[in-house]
């Protein structure tokens, strides 16, 4: 048969470790996404107020554009599930991994500084 049975498991600790750093990275984009919209919120957006020059251009890209960084994490992963397929060296496929695993502490580092001061001080 071509299917596996159901009690046998066919996928590589590789596969697993790629599924669980792109999970984590989408989480972060998610999460920081809605971060940036609810501090911009708290700041005064888009009331008549506070007009948007006064806010930081990282702030107004995520703001307008955030959800499409859910594409950074999709082709990372396809990228990595490339590498294990094409047989690349262990130590090429151990560094991609942790480039993933350190885009998620950069990714949480970049929110959280564009959440925090999404407005320039007037």
């Amino acid at each position: 048969m071509f299917f596996p049975k159901i009690n046998e498991a066919y996928i590589e600790p590789v596969h697993r470790a790629i599924s669980v750093i792109t999970i984590f990275q989408m989480g972060v984009v998610v999460a920081g996404t809605c971060f940036v919209f609810f501090t911009m919120k708290r700041n005064g957006y888009g009331t008549d107020e506070i007009l948007e020059s006064a806010f930081r251009p990282g702030a107004l890209f995520i703001r307008h554009y955030g959800f499409s960084l859910m594409l950074a994490p999709a082709i990372w992963a396809a990228i990595g599930i490339w590498m294990v397929h094409r047989a690349f060296n262990n130590w090429m496929i151990a560094t991609f991994l942790l480039l993933g695993a350190s885009a998620v502490l950069w990714g949480i580092w970049e929110y959280l500084v564009i959440g925090f001061t999404p407005a320039f001080v007037i």
